[in-house]
């Protein structure tokens, strides 16, 4: 198996490992905001309810899953980056546990849990004021609307785009974390699912190979009607990162390689502006 496939396996096993872990937390905690809505709804009437909507939505359940999720996974892809690249080399490091989790939870704080929990949140308003239009047009009860809004379907599916998107956000935080705290200067390659869900757009950065501090060129193409048009390019880290279209983050699995730069067969040290050979 080649170094590409193997980093692309082991990649898409901890992805199904965490999407398993992680469907489940996110499913409760959005039918628990569906669950408040319905309750209001049951005691003070859909028309009270839904003027409330918004207060009702607020839920703390969410927060704590997505800040779950960027722990667990940012800590885990970070020590599995750091060993990846310190495995190319004669020295061995070890893993920051502690101090990468207080960075991911301050991450997250900072710059993902308004990005990452305020959709979450719309989204869910939507979905319950789709129901309350079409329960209006067919004159349901708040019995036939409860039931509607408590199938599990579109909540378990929203559930687990959710966890893929996340994790693979929390995943490029974490690879970024293990790559800083290497001592070598690198490179990295984008390697895609490579199947037949992989978006053209990933397709094209397939097999790119960049220098560490450098940033992929991806092509944004949205969906008008049945054609996908190219709307502009995200300037990216790597896979996965929060600032580019969702159109290249939403269900992403791709992953990266990192490479210690060698000169003569010795690794090539990064330092404050420049590089040092060991």
């Amino acid at each position: 198996m080649s170094g590409r496939n193997k980093i692309r396996n082991q990649f898409n096993s901890r992805m199904a490992y965490f999407e398993k872990r992680f469907t489940p937390v996110m499913y409760k905690a959005i039918r628990s905001q569906i669950k408040a809505f319905v309750s209001a709804m049951k005691s003070q009437g859909v028309d009270r309810a839904k003027r409330d909507l918004d207060r009702v939505l607020i839920n703390t359940e969410v927060y704590t899953a997505i800040q779950k999720i960027y722990k667990v996974v940012g800590v885990d892809a970070a020590n599995r980056k750091l060993k990846e690249i310190l495995d190319q080399a004669p020295r061995k490091g070890f893993g920051f546990n502690a101090e990468w989790a207080a960075e991911i939870i301050n991450y997250f704080r900072l710059f993902i849990l308004n990005q990452a929990t305020l959709p979450i949140t719309q989204s869910t308003r939507n979905q319950i004021l789709a129901v309350l239009t079409e329960g209006e047009e067919k004159g349901w009860g708040t019995d036939e609307i409860a039931r509607k809004l408590l199938a599990t379907d579109m909540t378990l599916w929203r559930a687990r785009m959710i966890v893929r998107t996340e994790t693979a956000k929390a995943a490029w935080h974490g690879r970024k974390m293990g790559r800083d705290k290497s001592p070598y200067k690198l490179t990295k390659e984008w390697i895609a699912a490579n199947d037949h869900r992989t978006r053209h757009s990933h397709r094209i950065v397939d097999g790119v190979v960049i220098e560490a501090g450098q940033r992929y060129s991806v092509p944004v193409y949205k969906r008008i009607g049945k054609v996908d048009v190219q709307i502009g390019v995200d300037l990216m880290e790597g896979p996965g990162d929060p600032k580019a279209h969702k159109e290249n983050v939403i269900n992403c699995r791709c992953t990266e390689a990192d490479r210690i730069v060698f000169e003569n067969d010795i690794p090539v040290m990064k330092r404050e502006g420049n590089e040092v050979n060991l």
